[in-house]
């Protein structure tokens, strides 16, 4: 593989478990994109922001099967 894209795959599995862990990380992952992979810092942000889209249904299934009462409350909230 080349080596900017095991930095890269690196990079984000570090960035991955601080989410994971403490909830920090996805703002890390746009600077690491321009400055690692040399993104285009509008590119960069679109693909965090996209990434972080699955982590947010990853999490809504993980609540509604856990039988949360507020998932629909807090689903309108995020949609408004």
């Amino acid at each position: 593989m080349i080596p900017g894209v095991l930095l890269v795959l690196a990079a984000g599995l570090v960035t991955g478990a601080l989410i994971g862990v403490v909830g920090v990380g996805g703002v890390l992952i746009a600077p690491l994109l321009v400055l690692l992979a040399g993104f285009d810092v509008h590119q960069a942000v679109a693909v965090a922001s996209f990434s972080l889209i699955f982590t947010g249904v990853v999490a809504g299934l993980v609540v509604e099967v856990a039988g949360s009462p507020l998932l629909l409350s807090g689903m309108a909230l995020g949609v408004g």
